[in-house]
């Protein structure tokens, strides 16, 4: 549609997509799932998020979580990204993003988070 977006069973690289991808005005929702199967290997990416994208700002979240399954190991990831930015002239003027990431197999796992923080100047980021 004008709107929308729907992927049922697409192939896109070997890839099977299916989800749909939603704009209302600033608003853009994503809700995606890409699947590969071969002989010994699968895997999956889920892509969710909700974004108010506009000349002034950026606010929502965009999530993505990758799952390979390969002769019985399973590794898992995500990525989980929050926005509340403030923008001038499409530069980051103020407030912040907040980014977290996994990664995980069998016993072993990793865990990251990353903060950036913006303004008062354009170009002015703090990265904790």
């Amino acid at each position: 549609t004008d709107t929308t977006v729907t992927y049922d069973a697409c192939d896109f690289g070997g890839n099977i997509v299916d989800g749909t991808v939603s704009r209302s005005g600033t608003e853009v929702d994503v809700a995606l799932v890409f699947a590969q199967t071969d002989t010994d290997t699968s895997s999956d990416i889920e892509i969710n998020g909700s974004l108010d994208v506009s000349p002034t700002a950026i606010v929502g979240y965009l999530d993505l979580k990758a799952t390979l399954v390969t002769e019985g190991t399973k590794i898992t990831s995500s990525l989980d990204g929050d926005f509340d930015i403030e923008l001038s002239d499409g530069c980051a003027v103020g407030g912040e993003m907040e980014v977290h990431t996994t990664a995980r197999s069998g016993a072993q796992s990793i865990d990251v988070w990353v903060k950036a923080e913006y303004g008062p100047s354009c170009g002015d980021v703090v990265v904790r």
